[in-house]
């Protein structure tokens, strides 16, 4: 099966500049430490999380993810999950290997959040299959 584009990673600090980043869809968090590849592989190891918005933009919910992340504020179980993997020895500090890649998507209802969904189940689906595992901040 086919899956839509994302748009390049972009270190997590200038996520907003994301193209289309005000749309809904389905997005990957990595960690590069040597900054990312060129191209986006949705298989890599180094995916973290995968995480959706079908209703908001997606900025909205990576301001939720970061609330948690960084704050350890409710609203973003996968925030909360990379606050209690990655910063328990540098709260409130971002680091530099957060790396996010997007795909917006661009339905109407009701084929978005349906759409929307399926992608980031099938994404975590193929991740589970290759790796024997999820990716570290995914709870299902």
């Amino acid at each position: 099966m086919d899956l839509p584009d994302f748009k390049p990673w972009a270190p997590w600090p200038q996520r907003a500049s994301v193209a289309e980043a005000k749309r809904p869809g389905v997005y990957a968090l990595a960690r590069f430490e040597d900054g990312p590849p060129s191209a986006v592989d949705l298989q890599s190891p180094e995916i973290i999380y995968f995480g959706e918005t079908c209703n908001q933009p997606l900025t909205g919910r990576w301001s939720q993810f970061h609330r948690s992340a960084f704050k350890h504020a409710d609203g973003h179980s996968g925030g909360l999950s990379f606050s209690a993997s990655f910063m328990e020895d540098q709260p409130g500090k971002v680091p530099d290997w957060l790396y996010v890649a997007a795909c917006p998507i661009d339905l109407e209802t009701p084929y978005r959040p349906a759409y929307i969904r399926f992608v980031e189940r099938w994404l975590i689906w193929e991740y589970v299959q290759r790796h024997a595992r999820l990716p570290i901040c995914n709870k299902i």
